[in-house]
């Protein structure tokens, strides 16, 4: 899943490319653009295009061909939605971080040390989100995030939510984190939220580890700062 930057790195690239009065650039940023979303980016890549498309009177028939064989409209237009995809992710993300910065304060804050009773999180039913329900999470998370199909469609979600709870897992047993995660919050939250809410069932065990549906919504909640 790119970051931030990366898409950012990558609107700058397709920018310069749509400026370009060569056929053969805008194709080959177009190539190098696919190589890097992933397959819910393309899908939504794909159905942007097609819109694109309508409103210039074009109707494709498919849009799985080579880019090297399409005409320069068709390119243009494919870095015209590219384009919008790339701003619409990039302006959610800058939206998503600001949400999360409650909880990554408090998960993240380097003067802070934890005990497996501290309570993270109170809801306004007044149930509790203790340190030890958090690790809980994490690992139940992390455990089916590896379990899952290689061919999942979710599966590239799932790989970058399990560095993310590796490292709440860290920092809540007070330990260096293994890498820096500032603003990617969203990230876990987004595979609690649509892959592992949506799959769970309470009696399920994953490693050894059981979890109540209710406890992935306080989770939810204290990411996104309810």
């Amino acid at each position: 899943m790119l970051n931030t930057l990366e898409l950012q790195t990558l609107q700058g690239k397709l920018y310069q490319a749509s400026l370009s009065k060569k056929l053969r650039t805008k194709q080959e940023a177009m190539v190098y653009y696919k190589t890097k979303i992933g397959i819910s980016m393309d899908e939504q890549h794909e159905s942007i295009f097609m819109n694109v498309a309508r409103k210039t009177g074009l109707y494709p028939s498919y849009t799985k061909i080579s880019f090297y064989m399409m005409t320069e409209l068709e390119i243009d237009l494919h870095i015209q939605a590219a384009q919008h995809l790339l701003n619409s992710e990039i302006r959610m993300r800058s939206y998503e971080t600001e949400k999360y910065a409650k909880a990554e304060k408090i998960l993240f804050s380097p003067e802070r040390t934890f005990t497996r009773d501290q309570v993270l999180h109170t809801n306004e039913r007044k149930k509790t989100l203790t340190v030890e329900d958090m690790l809980r999470v994490a690992k139940y998370s992390i455990a089916f995030a590896e379990l899952m199909d290689p061919k999942d469609k979710n599966k590239e979600l799932a790989s970058a939510s399990i560095t993310i709870f590796q490292c709440i897992e860290a920092a809540l047993n007070n330990q260096d984190q293994p890498m820096p995660i500032s603003k990617k919050l969203h990230i876990a939250n987004g595979f609690l939220a649509t892959v592992v809410k949506a799959n769970i069932k309470d009696t399920d065990t994953k490693r050894g580890i059981t979890i109540a549906s209710t406890l992935i919504d306080l989770v939810i909640d204290f990411f996104v700062g309810k």
